[in-house]
């Protein structure tokens, strides 16, 4: 196997590694690491090669899988995807490696659906964490659990720039020590690796990891004093200060840039970083203003993360990277904190509004960044009260700071710190944060229940700690008639970040000047009208582009609508298509990823999804145990398909039959006609895998009653309470798959059922009702069961025999079943013991969520993947149907709606 000095050259064109990049590479095992590098050392770089050596080029699969790389901005998403990408292509690794940007308005179908292949996946803190804490933001809300569970199992994560984080870092920090304290039940890791230029061991202390912490401090991985050499280490960075008040800032700004000295190589380039978006456009207005008439005016720029990414693509072909720089370059770059790390610029003059010390480390790096010599002032105010979005004593000790040097080169910057007490460190770096996660929250953000108000558990405060950091996602778009329709989901390139402060501000002034805002609505599955206070973090709106708020130029501005500079929809070649997956995720009763091109039975597809399930099962080492597990769950999964309700709820075929799994869209009900039978009434709630799951349950019932994961332990408990427990077996004459059953332990047959349910990430942790349950007219008589329904289910209702497979894919007949939806309260029952919210709990603690959530995850893919024709082992036809066609018959009338309606008056 080559050494990693080969490898790495072939990289770098014959550039050898720093050491720092070669000491990181060298350790065989994947652990738990701290990185502190100073700026445009090679950070990004050597993280990668180092990963893609051991997992790729040695192929040792200790090391994990997936590679997660969690950024605090936006435009270091960008950048790091774009090095990743172009490094695979270097390598020739670019067929054997996924490289996937984790953002709303992006589909996550292809990383979901291939946990054994090795991938990259890239984002910001706040798309990362909150999937890490199972509320992915800007995702469809059933697609939850499954990213949770594989963006933790088989996984290292890279946090990078921790000092931009906050809350985010300790929230890292906490779910890795949660780990920890696990037992790994599948043998696969997680670990993580922080990083920064500025990166202080305390920064990750909490009861949590005070275990793990002095391992992680005596191995921190740094630049070694004798190892210190090059051009980087020789520049020179003068400081002064610059006190006045933010509107002398600008004229500062211009009299200096044109009097620097410019860099031989780079030219004359002038960045000025400000610590808020508004006092940045406030400064780039002043500067467009003194430049207007001037014919040898500098190229303006504005860079901060209020841009949609449409206009933000350009920018590192015109002017935000090494290659923009010429000894003939003019230019002025006015930007925020997203340029404070990762991005490849270099000023020959450097302005930085006065902010905590990591920050203006950080931003010094932007100086002189390849060598050579550069001037830097810091902006400091008059007015020491106005110090957002920094406490006042961040301020104070980075001014303390600034005065006591005259220079901030690499080296220099090193000396300064090694001198300093511990304590006056800790005023450098100080680092409270507002919320701590706890294990007890994190267990219960396992459970991903909505409630009937649609209202979640906040996650926002173990995100970011800023409330305005915290954002929405605004896209203008035009579209015909009154109501958006579903279909009209936005593409990646249209969605702008907006903080919940500016987005309140400016919704309340647009519904105020009586112009409609948009909100998805997942209980609906549709666009509904919102007010400026129903916001929550990462939520979509939709806007049209007459509303205004937006400039190509300036970005967001929450302005009303201008004829000079008006906002415009972002052009797209095609309009965005949503995947089955996606439309599935996105709506409560959507089974999207039910329609596909040909019939298939329930036994075949179940067969086929168990098959598809072996092969990830052998492909991602899971335990044989696990893996007979999810086998079963796999052949059960859609059995409770043939439910009244689905079977002719659903479908239009003829002749009609009650063991259907997959049709073509043309056969589907639609609107209000879905689930709505006249035996039956309207069941709009329904899901198909509670049926199989409950199913299961009465299965087991009837052939075991006394198994310990029904009354077994609770027989004669129930018996002195007075109760009479329902113990006698009903089935005498048993079937192979009911066996199967039979042998299973408590844990494991828990455990099956909750795969079942969970399939979809719509029936979880909790039954309850819907509020499509709680419209079902309980004064008709008529409809077959009893009570309210619960997911579209009743007490009595019947599913028909049901052929399904056993382990060697041989016919299983299923026999009747009638449902009994007593799981559903709390407490013991006389018919199957522990309730569902008993067992779930268990389960959690049990197993632990990495794992549950993980297992779920494989279940999930292998059912998506057998929905795909395509990936279907073989692509088997399926022979239960080729004596039988089926076909679709002519529907009389458009509205099928209204046509079912009428049926059901007459009833």
């Amino acid at each position: 196997m080559k050494p990693f000095k080969e490898f790495f050259h072939r990289v770098t064109e014959g550039h050898p590694p720093h050491p720092w990049q070669r000491e990181l590479a060298a350790v065989p095992e994947c652990g738990n690491r701290l990185i502190r590098i100073p700026t445009g050392m090679g950070k990004t770089l050597g993280v990668l090669t180092t990963w893609l050596y051991h997992r790729i080029e040695q192929g040792n699969q200790d090391w994990p899988t997936r590679l997660v790389w969690c950024l605090p901005m936006r435009t270091l998403v960008d950048q790091t995807a774009r090095e990743a990408k172009l490094l695979l292509e270097s390598l020739g690794m670019e067929q054997h490696v996924d490289v996937h940007v984790l953002m709303g308005g992006v589909s996550e179908k292809r990383w979901y659906q291939s946990p054994e292949k090795p991938q990259i996946l890239i984002g910001t803190q706040d798309m990362l964490l909150s999937r890490a804490l199972n509320r992915g933001y800007a995702m469809g809300r059933a697609a939850w659990p499954r990213a949770f569970g594989l963006i933790h199992t088989d996984t290292l994560w890279v946090m990078d720039e921790v000092q931009l984080m906050d809350v985010g870092l300790t929230t890292s920090a906490q779910i890795q020590a949660f780990w920890e304290d696990y037992e790994s039940l599948l043998g696969k890791p997680r670990v993580t690796w922080w990083m920064s230029a500025t990166l202080q061991p305390e920064w990750l202390h909490s009861v949590e990891t005070a275990s793990m912490l002095p391992q992680l401090s005596d191995n921190m991985l740094t630049v070694r004093r004798e190892d210190r050499f090059g051009s980087q280490w020789a520049a020179k960075k003068p400081i002064e200060r610059f006190v006045a008040t933010p509107k002398d800032w600008a004229q500062k700004v211009i009299e200096t840039h044109s009097s620097h000295t410019a860099d031989p190589q780079t030219g004359r380039q002038t960045l000025v970083v400000l610590n808020t978006v508004r006092k940045a456009r406030d400064l780039f207005g002043e500067l467009e203003k003194h430049y207007k008439s001037d014919e040898q005016r500098p190229d303006l720029r504005l860079v901060h993360s209020r841009f949609r990414e449409a206009d933000r693509e350009s920018w590192a072909d015109e002017f935000l990277s090494r290659s923009t720089l010429s000894p003939d370059t003019n230019r002025i770059l006015v930007a925020t904190q997203v340029v404070e790390a990762g991005v490849d610029i270099s000023a020959s003059c450097l302005f930085t509004e006065l902010a905590p010390w990591p920050s203006l480390v950080q931003r010094f790096g932007r100086a002189a960044r390849y060598g050579g010599n550069a001037s830097v002032i810091v902006l400091d105010s008059e007015d020491n009260k106005k110090t957002q979005p920094y406490t006042p004593e961040q301020l104070t000790a980075a001014r303390e700071a600034v005065e006591q040097i005259s220079d901030v080169s690499i080296g220099s910057l090193e000396d300064y710190e090694s001198k300093l007490s511990p304590e006056d460190l800790k005023k450098l770096y100080p680092f409270t944060p507002l919320h701590v996660l706890l294990n007890e929250e994190f267990n219960e953000l396992f459970d991903t229940s909505i409630d009937l108000s649609g209202f979640d558990m906040d996650v926002s405060r173990f995100v970011r700690q800023a409330d305005d950091s915290t954002d929405v996602h605004v896209f203008w778009r035009d579209w015909e008639g009154e109501t958006p329709d579903p279909e009209l989901q936005p593409h990646r390139s249209e969605l702008c970040r907006v903080s919940i402060r500016d987005a309140k501000d400016w919704l309340s002034k647009v519904t105020k000047r009586k112009e409609a805002v948009w909100k998805w609505d997942y209980l609906d599955g549709s666009w509904i009208k919102t007010k400026a206070d129903d916001l929550s973090p990462s939520s979509v709106f939709l806007v049209a582009p007459q509303t205004g708020g937006y400039s190509k130029t300036k970005g967001f501005t929450g302005a009303p609508p201008s004829k000079k500079e008006p906002t415009e929809s972002v052009p797209l070649q095609q309009k965005p298509a949503l995947d089955d997956e996606s439309k599935s995720d996105l709506a409560d009763e959507s089974e999207a990823t039910s329609q596909v091109d040909t019939w298939k039975t329930i036994a075949t597809h179940c067969w086929e999804a168990a098959q598809v399930a072996d092969e990830l099962c052998e492909r991602n080492d899971i335990p044989a145990n696990y893996k007979r597990l999810i086998n079963l769950c796999l052949r059960l999964h859609d059995w409770g398909k043939a439910h009244p309700s689905f079977a002719n709820g659903t479908y239009r075929c003829e002749p009609s039959r009650a063991d259907l799994a997959k049709a073509p869209d043309k056969a589907w009900r639609k609107g209000n006609a879905i689930y709505n039978t006249l035996s039956h009434g309207p069941r709009r709630g329904f899901r198909h895998e509670l049926a199989s799951c409950l199913a299961v349950l009465e299965l087991l019932r009837r052939i075991a009653p006394t198994h310990d994961a029904l009354l077994g332990r609770y027989e004669v408990f129930l018996s002195e309470l007075g109760e009479e427990p329902e113990t006698q077996p009903e089935i005498h004459e048993t079937n192979s798959v009911a066996e199967e059953l039979q042998q299973l332990s408590e844990q494991d047959f828990n455990l099956l059922l909750y795969l079942i349910a969970s399939h979809h990430g719509k029936v979880r942790m909790s039954l309850q009702a819907s509020p499509k349950d709680q419209d079902f007219p309980l004064d008709n008589a008529q409809f077959q069961g009893e009570g309210m329904p619960i997911r579209g289910l009743r007490s009595g209702d019947e599913l028909p025999p049901t052929l399904v497979t056993d382990a060697d894919g041989n016919d299983a007949l299923m026999p009747e079943i009638t449902f009994d939806l007593s799981p559903a309260t709390l407490g013991l029952s006389t018919r199957y013991g522990e309730s569902w919210a008993e067992r779930t709990l268990k389960l959690v603690k049990s197993i632990n969520p990495f794992t549950l959530g993980y297992l779920e995850a494989i279940v999930r893919a292998a059912d998506c993947r057998a929905s795909d024709d395509s990936a279907a082992p073989g692509n088997l036809p399926d022979k239960r149907l080729v004596d039988q066609p089926l076909s679709i018959p002519e529907h009389e009338g458009t509205n099928e709606e209204a046509s079912t309606k009428e049926e059901l008056q007459h009833v």
